[in-house]
């Protein structure tokens, strides 16, 4: 650095001290510039932005890979999580076709109880009717 610190006041003694107006253009060749290799100058500097560019790229990737990682793992938990859900939701379903067909083999046997007794009652009235029909006549 404090070469090139030199360097640059060497560069600027040499320069002439222009007042207004003394102005007149530079053609092109003829400065002596220091090369980029020797100067932290815009050579040094486009390294540094590549060496940045390409480390921030490596720490994209890595990021990407987690990323992509953890995407996957979640999903592979979701999926065990809605299989999970779906097997319950099928035994409750297969539980509740259980009871289902339980109530219906019990409302048919109360139906079909209820048949016997209400012809088993209209026997006995029709008899007592008849007995009583009977009694009365005689």
């Amino acid at each position: 650095m404090t070469e090139t610190l030199k360097r640059l006041r060497e560069l600027t003694d040499k320069l002439p001290i222009l007042g207004p107006g003394d102005y007149k253009p530079i053609e092109p060749g003829k400065i002596d510039c220091p090369s980029e290799d020797k100067v932290n100058g815009w050579n040094e500097w486009s390294r540094h932005v590549l060496a940045e560019l390409e480390r921030l790229n490596e720490e994209y990737k890595l990021l990407r890979g987690t990323l992509d990682r953890n995407k996957d793992e979640l999903y592979r938990e979701m999926d065990k999580k809605s299989q999970c859900v779906l097997k319950k939701l099928d035994e409750l379903r297969d539980q509740m076709t259980v009871k289902y067909d339980q109530v219906r083999e019990s409302v048919i046997t109360l139906k079909v109880k209820v048949a016997l007794i209400g012809g088993f009652v209209a026997l006995v009235v029709s008899g007592l009717i008849t007995l009583l029909v009977r009694m009365l006549t005689k």
